[in-house]
């Protein structure tokens, strides 16, 4: 690709995940000759994207690089000075680039350059230094933080404005200048509620403090890290009680009066330096895992009267915290609520936290079905008839792949199973008409493999090494091993760690299958190597001497078009691919289309 073509790809790709936010509209031209800029994207503060539900706009610029590497949360890169000085006097911009591929697949990173932040970057040039190299964020795939993004800069960028072209004060500046004045100190952003999710925010916007003091009439930028500022750390302290480790690590504050401890978070310490007490503030949340953390430790803290912090003990007489408003039995059988999902969520390798609020009332008597079908092993009743025996269930943002085995002579009635926990045997009869145990992972589908929250990725290949080496085995595993790759071309843009887990497992299949079938020969070789390929080719790794290899098989005119076609397009050869595929007939075609190597086409 030419350096036109990466740019029109980059402006593309861009606008169409700013047009997709129900709240941003860009306004960005293709080959823009303005200098330093490219153009803007509109804020409302309403759906629909009318004139009067108008906030504001901010300034951007584009830039597209090509680059094989898609793989990467951060990148440098090196804008010209005359650049940054021109986004300086205009307010700051939102610095864009696109790394792009052979195959038009791209990576979206940004970097908010507010004037305070631009100030930074050109302190530390020199007046012979041409450029600054910036450091840019991967873009996320979430809609609302994107709208964060973009509001968080706008907000600051109007703030600092007036102070683009004045050396911002720094903490020891305001208490050199206003030694016996009071002056405020505020953080604000679009999505911080408190300052426990500092940290969590300062990982996609940047964080700005600013003074309120006396003589002017708008709050003041100050210079400075956050940490400086507001005097946080991280601390590696031990909370414990009755002999178990709740946190490990603490967020410390400091104030006049005393220090504040953040644990997870929903529980606070406020600890008094001059009363020598402390008070607990305890927070409600609606994610199950860090509720029952919290509470638990709640509970047990109020029982034996005190904790531990490190070797410390913490009484209780010293706590500023009104106890006797605690009802220790209600809390004690929500905390055992909380456990019992918790511990479904362990038993079906969920690691992530689920969000209660996000639950339906359906979805909350699913959660109790599956607590009496998986935790106690019970059949279940009362289900709808006829449910598929693979189906996938829908809690919150779970997605749960489960076998539904309905009980004989029964109306409704279900024994439920994890898919990937479970001794079932399946048969199948292969092609000389015997019946054969198969792997029950044949049976899901790409949607499973791209979506359940269940899936086990480490299960897969031992499912299949276990059994009698056959030929339908061999047909059945490469056959999972192709899903995978359709299910790793779902997820390659939206979920990169799933997807780098499909075609890590794809990998590891096409290896077993070639080294099966030295043994068997129940799959031909070109066959073989041309699925290896493709997944090598996906991962980047694909060496010199194996796109000769594949150049030799396209060229191969004994060899079948579609064979030829696959070679073709592994080696990004578009015009050969293209004769082999016209080649074909319709019924050739439409076969070569099901496939995932199609995708290269």
């Amino acid at each position: 690709m030419n350096a036109i073509d990466i740019e029109l790809l980059s402006i593309t790709d861009l606008k169409k995940v700013i047009t997709l936010n129900e709240y941003l509209l860009p306004y960005i031209n293709e080959n823009d000759k303005e200098p330093s800029w490219d153009g803007t994207i509109i804020i409302f503060n309403e759906k629909g994207k009318q004139k009067k539900n108008l906030e504001g706009r901010v300034s951007v610029q584009v830039k597209g690089k090509a680059s094989e590497n898609l793989s990467e949360q951060t990148i440098k890169y090196a804008v010209e000075i005359v650049d940054l000085k021109n986004y300086l006097s205009d307010g700051g911009v939102i610095y864009f680039v696109i790394y792009i591929n052979k195959l038009g697949e791209s990576r979206i990173y940004y970097a908010p350059l507010e004037p305070l932040k631009i100030r930074t970057y050109l302190s530390g040039t020199k007046k012979s230094q041409n450029t600054k190299t910036i450091q840019l964020k991967s873009l996320p795939k979430d809609q609302s933080k994107i709208l964060g993004i973009v509001s968080n800069f706008q907000m600051n960028s109007k703030k600092q404005a007036s102070f683009s072209h004045i050396k911002p004060l720094t903490i020891s500046d305001l208490r050199n200048i206003y030694p016996d004045e009071n002056y405020e100190l505020t953080i604000s952003g679009k999505g911080l509620e408190n300052v426990r999710e500092i940290a969590e925010f300062n990982e996609l916007n940047n964080i700005y403090i600013y003074a309120k003091v006396p003589g002017y009439a708008i709050p003041i930028p100050i210079d400075g890290e956050m940490e400086e500022i507001f005097l946080l750390e991280k601390d590696n302290l031990v909370f414990s009680v009755d002999n178990k480790i709740y946190y490990k690590e603490a967020t410390r504050e400091y104030r006049k009066d005393g220090i504040v401890l953040y644990l997870g978070s929903n529980i606070s310490l406020i600890i008094s330096d001059e009363k020598k007490t402390f008070n607990i503030d305890f927070k409600g949340t609606d994610k199950v895992r860090e509720l029952t953390r919290s509470l638990e430790f709640l509970i047990k803290l109020i029982r034996n009267k005190g904790f531990y912090i490190n070797e410390f003990w913490l009484d209780l007489e010293k706590a500023n915290f009104d106890f006797t408003t605690f009802d220790m039995n209600t809390e004690e059988k929500r905390l055992q609520y909380f456990k019992d999902i918790v511990r479904l969520l362990d038993y079906l390798g969920i690691a992530e936290d689920l969000d209660l609020s996000e639950l339906t009332n359906q979805e909350r008597r699913d959660l109790d079905i599956l607590k009496v079908a998986l935790l106690k092993g019970k059949n279940v009743g009362s289900l709808k008839e006829n449910i598929p025996s693979i189906a996938m269930l829908v809690i919150g943002k779970l997605k749960l792949a489960l076998i539904f085995n309905q009980i004989k002579d029964t109306k409704g009635v279900y024994q439920i199973e994890d898919h990937f926990q479970n001794d079932l045997i399946v048969t199948a009869i292969d092609e000389e008409g015997i019946r054969r145990k198969a792997s029950i992972y044949s049976l899901l589908s790409v949607d499973v493999l791209a979506y359940a929250d269940n899936v086990r990725f480490d299960v897969f290949l031992p499912s299949y090494k276990e059994l009698e080496l056959s030929t339908s085995i061999i047909d059945d595993a490469n056959i999972f091993m192709l899903k995978l790759i359709e299910a790793f071309d779902l997820l390659k843009k939206s979920n990169i760690e799933r997807a780098g887990k499909l075609i890590n497992t794809a990998l590891d299949f096409a290896k077993w299958i070639i080294e099966s079938d030295l043994e068997t020969g129940f799959i031909d070789e070109i066959t073989q190597k041309l699925n290896l390929y493709q997944i090598k080719k996906r991962l980047g790794t694909i060496e010199k001497n194996e796109q000769i290899e594949l150049l030799s098989i396209a060229e191969n005119s004994d060899l079948p078009n579609e064979i030829r076609f696959g070679a073709y397009v592994l080696v990004d050869n578009k015009l050969g691919a293209e004769l082999q595929y016209n080649s074909m007939d319709k019924e050739q075609q439409d076969f070569v289309k099901k496939y995932p190597i199609y995708h290269f086409f």
